[in-house]
């Protein structure tokens, strides 16, 4: 990934223009690379609100390059507006700071600056303003060294974050492609759930058969991707149930109490069918023995013979 040139800022006092023009000439190789995009206040176009403009461009710099001189330390507009943004955005991570001294100055007792290095720095390490240099080419020379390798640094810190953005906005992308993709399958599914709740309302309206009824319901509940009206068929099913095992039980009531009848029926047809049997046989015992009298000493036979006797 290519990243874009580093916004670059450059911070300098009026007296110290001529320093700020020849930075800019050993900077101009890093434009011409697409190393950094520079930005100074001589690039503000005519009519344009001067300082709105600074503020928007030291917003956006990635990096921050400070001419550091007793003019910009006493500068009111570079130490309270300027150099104040770009110290707040150093501490939150978003902008490297690197002040350059151009001129010897008691730079040391600067709060902020005390604790950020300086450059250049001479061969022996120490910081040495530009104006100090033999060769002022070899100050911005040695200037634009240590720039270059903190704007690699920049930039492959740069590119990392905005893999890492990409990275994210692709999770992201796939993330809201996915829920739009669920959300529009929950719709469909939504429409053909209630389609197949209407209709089995309308099947099971139709029919008095509690057993399709049933079915019906079931038919709904078996798939898994009815979920709408789920407790409402459940409960219709169980109440249908539970009037069909009512009328099981009633109807298993009724034929016991038919049994218990037509038993009692049958023991009463019985005991009638016995009594007429008894009767009946004493019905007959009578018939077939004479008429007996009871007389004194034992008892007299009544009958045909005896009349025929009395005749002769």
């Amino acid at each position: 990934m290519t990243t874009a040139p580093l916004k670059t800022f450059i911070i300098y006092a009026r007296a110290d223009a001529a320093f700020k023009d020849e930075l800019l000439n050993h900077l101009h190789l890093f434009v011409e690379n697409a190393l950094i995009e520079k930005w100074v206040d001589s690039d503000l176009l005519p009519g344009e609100d001067w300082e709105k403009t600074i503020e928007r461009e030291l917003e956006a710099a990635h990096l921050v390059l400070l001419l550091v001189s007793a003019d910009a330390l006493r500068s009111e507009f570079i130490q309270k507006k300027e150099l104040k943004t770009a110290l707040e955005k150093k501490r939150a991570g978003n902008a490297r700071v690197v002040p350059i001294l151009v001129r010897d100055c008691m730079w040391q007792l600067h709060a902020d600056l005390s604790e950020i290095q300086l450059l250049p720095k001479d061969e022996n390490g120490r910081i040495r303003g530009v104006s100090g240099w033999i060769s002022r080419d070899s100050a911005w020379t040695s200037v634009c060294h240590e720039l270059h390798t903190l704007i690699l640094e920049l930039r492959s810190a740069l590119e990392k974050g905005a893999a890492e953005e990409a990275r994210r906005a692709a999770e992201e992308a796939e993330k809201n492609r996915q829920q739009a993709e669920q959300e529009k399958t929950e719709r469909a599914r939504h429409r053909r759930d209630e389609a197949f709740w209407k209709t089995v309302l309308a099947d099971t309206a139709a029919t008095d058969d509690p057993l399709h009824q049933i079915a019906l319901y079931e038919s709904y509940l078996h798939d898994p991707d009815f979920r709408n009206h789920r407790a409402e068929a459940e409960e219709a099913a169980e109440e249908v149930q539970a009037e069909l095992d009512a009328a099981k039980r009633r109807k298993v009531a009724q034929k016991s109490t038919l049994r218990k009848r037509e038993e009692i029926e049958r023991q009463k047809h019985k005991a009638e069918a016995a009594e007429k049997k008894k009767q009946k046989a004493k019905t007959t015992r009578k018939k077939g023995l004479p008429d007996m009298v009871l007389v004194q000493g034992g008892t007299f036979q009544m009958g045909p013979d005896n009349a025929r006797s009395r005749s002769r």
